[in-house]
Order: C-alpha cells, then sequence, then structure tokens
C-alpha cells in the first residue's frame, strides 16, 4: 500500500520535516511543551545534507504564531524560562552496549532582548542522532505536531511514528509496559501512583491530542492486565489518508475547476510542493510513468542529502533530462536492506510479544485457580514454594524477602518472583497438568 501524505506545502514551497535518530526519540527525558516546540524549530532547519550543527535563529512571534500561542509579554518570558532549562537539560540516550550516553540537549543559547529572537546550538554530542542520518531514524511533517499542548502527545506520537512502516500504509501497533513508560519520560515513583491518575492525566490526553490534530489516527487502546493490575500498554493506529489538509498561511481562493486533481501522481506532486497548474502541464508534457519515476529517484537522493537545492526544482531537473530512468524497476527489484533487518526484526518481535502474552494469560489463569483453592491448600502450595527456593537458591536474602511477603500477605508478588517454584508446587497438588 502506498501512503500520501494528508499534509501539502503552500505552493513553491517544501513541507518541512522533523528527522530524529530512533535512539534519540527512545532516550529518558521529560520537557515542557514550550521546550518541545523550540526543538520542533530546531530540527526542522536541519538539512538532509548538513556535516555540522549550526547557529539557529528562533523567532519567538514566529514559533508562537505557528503554534497558536498569542504573542504577548507573557509568551516571551516562558520561551525565555524553556530556553534556559534547554541549555542545562540532561538526557540519557539508550546505546548499543545497553548503557546510556548522558548529554545535554544544547550547548549554548544567547536571548536578544528586546528583538525576541534566540541563537541556539545543539550540543556536539547529538551529531550522531540527528545530522546525516541514514539508517534507523524516523522523519515527519513538523505540521502533524504544530498543535499539540501536551509534552507527553509529542512522546507518544515519536514512538508511534518510529514503528508506523510496520503497517505498510494500513494498521500498526506499539506495546510499552507501564514501567517503560514512566522510565522514558523521567515520571518519578512519587508521581501519578495510581494507574487510572496515570492513564488519565498522560495518557488519555496525549493520545487524544495525536488523534485530533496529527497524520495518525489512534484506532485503539489495549490496557493489559498482569494479574490484576495494568502492566503493558498496547497502542493500535494507522495513517489518516481520507482527507488532504492545505497548509495555508492566508485563505486562498477555491481551486477553479479546471484545476480539480484528476490524476494520483498529481496529487503526489502536489505533496511535495508543486502547483496544481505546473504538475497537470508536467504530466501533459512527460506522461505520467516519467514523472513517477523521476519523483521516486528524486525523494531517494533527498533522503540521501544529495538534494542541496529546492527540491521542486530538483524534480524539475530530474524530470527534464528523465534522470530516474528505470530507477523505480531497479529498486522493485532489490529490497532495502535496512527494510529486510526491520521487517524481521518486527517479525521477531511480533513472535516474541505472542509468546509473552501467552505466558501472561497463563500465569494469571493458574494464579486465579491458586486463589480458588482452600485456605489450607492454599498454605501447603505456599509452604512447598518456600522450601524449593530454600534448597535452589543460595541467597539467604531472598529467601527471607520471600518470607516476608508471605507475612505481608503480598501473595501475588511472591508467586511473580517465584514463578517456576510456584508452577511445580500446583503441579505436585494436581492442580495443573
Amino acid at each position: 500500500m502506498t501512503e500520501v501524505s494528508i499534509y501539502q506545502a503552500p505552493n513553491g514551497q517544501e513541507l518541512e520535516l522533523v528527522r530524529k535518530g530512533n535512539k534519540l526519540i527512545e532516550a529518558k527525558y521529560d520537557l515542557t511543551v514550550n521546550q518541545q516546540r523550540i526543538l520542533l524549530n530546531m530540527l526542522e532547519l536541519i538539512q538532509p545534507y548538513d556535516e555540522e550543527f549550526k547557529t539557529y535563529t528562533i523567532s519567538i512571534a514566529d514559533l508562537a504564531k505557528k503554534h497558536g500561542l498569542e504573542t504577548n509579554k507573557k509568551i516571551y518570558t516562558q520561551f525565555q524560562q524553556a530556553l534556559d532549562g534547554l541549555v542545562g537539560y540532561i538526557l540519557k540516550i539508550p546505546t548499543e552496549d545497553k548503557k546510556n550516553l548522558t548529554v545535554a540537549w544544547l550547548s549554548s543559547a544567547l536571548y536578544r532582548e528586546g528583538e525576541g529572537l534566540a541563537e541556539v546550538q545543539f550540543s556536539p554530542h547529538l551529531h550522531p542522532y540527528l545530522l546525516q542520518l541514514k539508517y534507523h531514524y524516523t522523519e515527519y511533517p513538523a505540521v502533524a505536531v504544530s498543535g499539540f499542548k501536551s509534552s507527553y502527545s509529542f512522546r507518544f506520537y515519536e514512538w508511534l511514528q518510529s514503528v508506523r512502516y510496520r503497517g505498510g500504509g494500513g494498521q500498526f501497533y506499539r506495546v510499552f509496559t507501564v514501567a517503560e513508560l514512566r522510565e522514558k519520560m523521567d515520571i518519578g515513583k512519587t508521581e501519578y501512583k495510581l494507574f487510572a491518575d496515570f492513564k488519565r492525566r498522560i495518557i488519555e490526553p496525549a493520545l487524544k491530542e495525536i488523534d485530533t490534530f496529527s497524520d495518525l489516527k489512534v484506532i485503539r487502546v489495549d490496557y493489559i492486565k498482569i494479574g490484576r493490575a495494568v502492566g503493558e500498554i498496547r497502542i493500535t493506529a494507522e495513517p489518516k489518508t481520507q482527507k488532504q489538509l492545505v497548509i495555508i498561511e492566508e485563505p486562498k481562493e477555491p481551486i477553479p475547476e479546471e484545476n480539480k486533481i484528476e490524476s494520483p501522481i498529481i496529487d503526489k506532486l502536489l505533496t511535495v510542493g508543486v502547483s496544481v497548474t505546473t504538475a497537470k502541464k508536467w504530466l501533459d508534457k512527460f506522461g505520467e510513468d516519467c514523472i513517477k519515476q523521476n519523483l521516486s529517484y528524486s525523494l531517494a537522493k533527498q533522503k540521501e542529502g544529495k538534494v542541496k537545492t529546492n527540491f521542486v526544482g530538483y524534480l524539475a531537473k530530474a524530470i527534464e533530462g528523465n534522470w530516474g530512468e528505470g530507477f523505480e524497476d531497479v529498486t522493485k527489484k532489490t529490497l532495502d536492506p535496512q527494510r529486510k533487518a526491520e521487517l524481521e526484526a518486527y517479525k521477531k518481535e511480533q513472535e516474541a510479544e505472542a509468546k509473552r502474552e501467552k505466558d501472561i494469560e497463563e500465569k494469571a489463569r493458574i494464579f486465579a485457580l491458586f486463589e480458588a483453592q482452600s485456605e489450607s491448600l492454599q498454605d501447603v502450595i505456599l509452604d512447598a514454594v518456600e522450601d524449593k527456593v530454600e534448597s535452589a537458591v543460595n541467597a539467604p536474602l531472598f529467601t527471607k524477602a520471600i518470607k516476608d511477603e508471605r507475612k505481608k500477605g503480598k501473595i501475588k508478588s511472591l508467586l511473580m518472583k517465584t514463578s517456576t517454584q510456584f508452577m511445580e508446587a500446583m503441579r505436585e497438588n494436581g492442580l495443573i497438568d
């Protein structure tokens, strides 16, 4: 299935895209919504072919306008405070050896008092996660997140976007453990202790904003219980493709009847910033196959960082010279190694998840069976569990912890930590096969 973006750039302009390495998306941090907006504005200014970070100038007035905020003295103060916080804020990025790289977002921020401008620089340590990205990165239109008012909406959106390819243009899903979400969003143990509060204050508002403002539609949210408590969350989403949203800065006249879209290839050309009139002219002059091949070719070159001019201008030259002749046929014959690896990893992940869900269901079933027994038989089973732990584990402190949990009535926690011994005890008493 081929996806068509629901967003369309103004005529003669390119859609502003954000690119992030997936390791950065999975990092541990908790930013305010204004800090997220500042970073978004900076990320839009990075070009695929940039080899080094630059000093990026941000206009607070433009930033406020882009996010539908009123420009006043208060907003300038808020963004200045957000900038100050970003310079000192530390995030933790997971590395290949299962360690964390601790790094700041920004290396410097100069606020030009009275001008409403800020000159900012990314920390050079973020170079591998933001510049010259070839593999394992996520790309999305900046406008997709411009309407977010919750900082958590940005996180959930990027997490979902990073696995969007799995759906092949249709539905896809991602599973999180509750512990994983708290860790990634740097939410302390004392915050939102009740899952109901965590769900009501963080998960639901974020997913509602994604469904309302972004190019993703949230189809379903499953809260998976491990025992009696919610342990995992499965979010199913799909790209919005039913309607086209036109990004405009001022109201424009309705499209004349003669400029109505008649071909899917015209729709694709509009997506990358070609005007309706020019798209129709190209279609008449060069034909659909030529345009399709050269559009695929030009987009691939842009992703490689080789388009260092206006994309629409590059595309025009490609079509004129038919640079992409045969390009689409070649790409169909060979599967991109990254795509192949991602699909293989996804397959393994699905198999592992299916096994994990089956294990969770089985443990829940057996624990329910245990609870249905008489108190006397439960004591016999727990005695057997303690004996098995003592004989199998040479760890007095662990054994003592197990006994303490039994005394405190934390039977579920005890059985989760000793699942092997628990299953053996249940089997010995004829309760399971």
